[in-house]
């Protein structure tokens, strides 16, 4: 992480940044995620795709951004797991 001095910091972690730890021993239990940078051409059932191949099932809601009037994926979406421990697999 990039900080007031400018410098990286690698060690001080976001607030939504995705912690293993944290999920692990129940303190972070969030279910949603935002994924970033997909490609212009990045559909939505290339999202439901790349979710079934990693976590078949595990999740109740999908969405992927798309720009109509381009007829492309703005880049990015989000995902809402059943439990944290899926999100977990997921990232992972």
């Amino acid at each position: 992480m990039q900080t007031w001095d400018g410098q990286l910091h690698p060690n001080i972690s976001r607030p939504q940044d995705v912690i293993d730890q944290r999920i692990e021993d129940g303190s972070d239990c969030r279910t949603t995620l935002m994924i970033r940078n997909f490609p212009p051409e990045f559909s939505g059932q290339n999202l439901i795709d790349l979710l079934n191949s990693v976590c078949p099932g595990k999740y109740d809601f999908a969405y992927n951004r798309i720009d109509f009037r381009q007829n492309q994926s703005v880049g990015y979406g989000f995902v809402n797991f059943i439990s944290a421990s899926w999100l977990l697999v997921f990232v992972k």
